[in-house]
């Protein structure tokens, strides 16, 4: 559930509601001020955004690293026929209890696995060919719309 409310004391409620309703619900809340962003988050968001947090990394990012900033741009919006994708490995597939190499997510024809977030929140970035793949692993892959229907295959 995304709360995109222009009240922090709104988003507070509408989180305690839908947490009450469900308590595995994933829920993002905007948070308007910088100090209600630990309110939400006691209130049961699983992830909060604070808009002017957001634009002042951004601004920095953009002071530091505009080259970085614009390949990412250009990932995240998919403009070049490449972009990044998530996708989580599932019991009973193919891919669960195999290598990387063994799933077949090294093949020339797949994506380019950046990293794999395990279950227990732990991320490999850059996975070596010998990284076992398991229930609820979240692959994170960079590609073409090509590759990354490749590779989406190969993890069902």
């Amino acid at each position: 559930m995304v709360s995109a409310v222009d009240s922090d004391e709104r988003a507070v409620y509408i989180v305690l509601a839908a947490r009450a309703f469900n308590p595995n619900l994933y829920i993002v809340a905007r948070a308007g001020r910088p100090d209600s962003i630990r309110r939400l988050e006691l209130a049961g968001a699983t992830r909060t955004i604070s808009p002017y947090v957001m634009a002042g990394h951004r601004m920095a990012e953009l002071a530091i690293r505009p080259a970085m900033v614009d390949v990412l741009d250009t990932l995240h919006h998919g403009e070049a026929g490449i972009g990044v994708e998530e996708m989580v490995v599932t019991s009973g597939t193919k891919a669960e209890g195999k290598t990387l190499e063994a799933a077949g997510l090294l093949r020339s024809d797949a994506a380019r696995v950046l990293a794999v977030r395990k279950r227990d929140g732990t991320v490999n970035v850059n996975p070596p060919a010998t990284a076992r793949l398991e229930d609820g692993d979240l692959v994170i892959a960079l590609g073409t719309e090509d590759q990354l229907f490749a590779t989406a295959s190969l993890l069902r």
